[in-house]
C-alpha cells in the first residue's frame, strides 16, 4: 500500500475478514456439535481482484503487471547461488501452490450448524485500510 509493488504474482485465495474468524471461533464452542468440524471459508477472490481493492481503498497505483508464476519463480532463482536453486525453487514452488490450488471452500455446514457469515472482501480491505492509515503504518 506504499505504491512500492510494481508487479504481482497470478492465482486466486479464499479471503476471510479475521474479526468473522473471531466471531464464530466464539460461535463454535457455543453451537457446534461435539467433535465436529466446521470449515470457514469466504469468497474465492482473484490476486487482479485484490490488487483493484487496495488501489481503490488506499489510492495507491493499480498493480497492473502480472506475472506468471514460473517466470516469478525462475526469477527469484536467478540472485541465488548455483548450489541453491533447486532449494529455492522447491521452496517457492509450494508457496505459491496456495494461489493455484482450488481455494474454492464450501462452509454450508457451518452456516447451517453455527449461522456462520461472513462480510465481503472489499469491505474487510476497506476497513484494513483505514485501521493501518489511524495507527499510523501508511499514510
Amino acid at each position: 500500500m506504499k505504491g512500492r509493488c510494481k508487479a504481482g504474482v497470478d492465482g486466486s485465495f479464499n479471503c476471510v475478514d479475521v474479526r468473522d474468524l473471531a466471531i464464530t471461533s466464539i460461535d463454535c464452542v457455543a453451537k457446534g456439535r461435539k467433535g465436529e468440524g466446521y470449515i470457514l471459508g469466504n469468497e474465492l477472490i482473484s490476486m487482479v481482484r485484490l490488487f483493484q481493492l487496495v488501489s481503490e481503498a488506499s489510492g495507491t497505483p493499480l498493480v497492473e503487471t502480472i506475472i506468471p508464476l514460473e517466470a516469478m519463480i525462475e526469477g527469484a532463482v536467478q540472485s541465488v547461488p548455483e548450489s541453491e536453486k533447486e532449494k529455492v525453487r522447491g521452496s517457492m514452488r509450494f508457496g505459491m501452490y496456495n494461489l493455484v490450488r482450488n481455494n474454492n471452500f464450501d462452509s454450508s455446514k457451518a452456516v447451517r450448524d453455527l449461522g456462520y457469515h461472513t462480510r465481503p472482501v472489499s469491505e474487510t480491505i476497506h476497513d484494513l485500510v483505514a485501521w493501518l492509515k489511524e495507527i499510523g503504518k501508511i499514510q
